[in-house]
């Protein structure tokens, strides 16, 4: 638990950096602009790869933690698609800004301002195959997770089985010892029998012997 709760501010201090960040851009311009995005799709980067460790953790977890660990990963979860959604309006207000200034820009000729507006309407385009990747990502990211939690339910399953096969292999190793000692116990007895037969055929024999003298 001690590590789970080291996963989660990590990636708090992540989500609450990407939050500020995707505040801070719409005043920058430039180069400044460019590097506070890309540091901001940094740390959403690096809070999903700490969202994936807490999720295995609470996959693993005992039974008492679990619960309230896969809650816990569903309100992270949230919480990243929230900043996702935040920085993706704050990248996009960039791009709608940006037309809206090449349309207002008066000294520039007809051709330069289609070529430039054809340029904003591509790195538009890339913004939505961007998000739309992304949102395959956490698609797949979720399967993955709910194939880890099959895989551990059926470890479980699997470690109850051979528990009731040893508690069986015992059962059958004891009844076969008092099954032996019977059959031990049998063949002793048969011997004695038979002893005692041939003892009294002898003395029956002896018996008639000396009746006939």
């Amino acid at each position: 638990m001690s590590v789970f709760k080291s996963y989660e501010s990590d990636f708090a201090a992540l989500i609450a950096d990407v939050h500020r960040k995707a505040n801070n851009i719409p005043e920058l311009n430039g180069d400044a602009k460019k590097q506070e995005i890309k540091s901001a799709q940094r740390d959403l980067s690096e809070a999903k790869e700490v969202l994936e460790q807490m999720d295995l953790e609470a996959a693993s977890a005992r039974a008492d933690e679990k619960q309230e660990m896969k809650e816990q990963v569903a309100k992270y979860r949230a919480a990243m698609k929230k900043a996702e959604t935040d920085l993706r309006k704050s990248t996009t207000a960039l791009a709608s800004g940006a037309r809206d200034e090449l349309l207002a820009f008066e000294g520039s000729s007809e051709d330069q301002r289609e070529a430039l507006i054809s340029n904003t309407e591509r790195l538009e385009r890339s913004s939505r195959k961007l998000e739309t990747g992304r949102a395959m990502a956490v698609e797949t990211e979720e399967i993955a997770i709910g194939i880890l939690d099959n895989l551990h339910t059926q470890r479980e399953t699997i470690q109850r089985a051979r528990g009731r096969l040893r508690d069986t292999d015992t059962g059958l190793s004891k009844s076969g010892r008092v099954l032996n000692s019977m059959l031990m116990r049998a063949k002793q007895h048969k011997v004695i029998t038979f002893l005692i037969i041939f003892i009294s055929i002898g003395l029956i024999i002896l018996i008639a012997v000396l009746i006939l003298k």
